[in-house]
């Protein structure tokens, strides 16, 4: 009865296609080239398999070699982050053949007839499964830009004010560094070749050639 049911055949023909049909899925990074920003993944949702005799099993789609790996950027600036095999990330796959895109850019005519294809895919890091959520969650209440443990922060307060956070200190290579406003120091400042500490500095009294000392803390 159900071989010759017409609408059932168009249905599992329907479902036989959509089962090709590449959209979202999520994905794992297998490996990583920083100078292409590109990225080998691991498709994170298994494939249904109908065998000949009708069971069904469910094996893991091919890894995905070459697949551009979104960074944040527009206007001449990049935000790029160090990425590493084993993270997470989401995989939007084209309606259309990407190839000639991905080599040249600019608008292109696709290589290939291709739609929804498993290998035409951009990889954009960041989904985390519940497995991987940051630990103590995100903030709510602020941007921030951190490391996964939490110890590093650059966070923007909603009330006007920038948190940095560095256990092992912060360093700023400019030629020049200009403040406007207070700078308060909780702890000692050294400056200039010879590496003089603010607090612990002493110098010649002008006037009668006395030793000044250092300012008590």
């Amino acid at each position: 009865e159900r071989i010759n049911d017409l609408e059932e055949l168009l249905r599992l023909a329907m479902d036989g296609r959509q089962s090709q049909i590449h959209t979202n899925q999520p994905g794992i990074i297998v490996s990583f080239n920083p100078a292409t920003h590109t990225a080998s993944v691991q498709p994170s949702i298994k494939g249904r398999v109908q065998k000949q005799d009708g069971t069904v099993s469910y094996e893991a789609l091919p890894i995905i070699p070459d697949v551009p790996v979104s960074f944040p950027g527009g206007g001449g600036a990049t935000l790029t982050f160090p990425i590493k095999v084993g993270d997470e990330c989401r995989l939007s796959h084209s309606h259309r053949d990407i190839s000639a895109w991905w080599q040249s850019g600019g608008i292109q005519q696709p290589f290939e007839s291709r739609m929804h294809d498993l290998s035409d895919c951009v990889a954009h890091v960041g989904i985390r499964s519940a497995r991987h959520a940051l630990p103590g969650g995100s903030s709510n209440s602020s941007t921030q830009l951190r490391s996964d443990d939490g110890k590093t922060v650059i966070e923007l307060t909603n009330g006007q004010i920038v948190n940095i956070i560095a256990p092992m200190g912060m360093k700023i290579t400019t030629p020049m560094l200009t403040v406007s406003g207070q700078i308060v120091a909780v702890g000692d400042v050294t400056g200039g070749p010879g590496n003089i500490s603010l607090v612990h500095h002493t110098h010649k009294d002008s006037m009668n050639g006395a030793t000044t000392p250092p300012i008590p803390v």
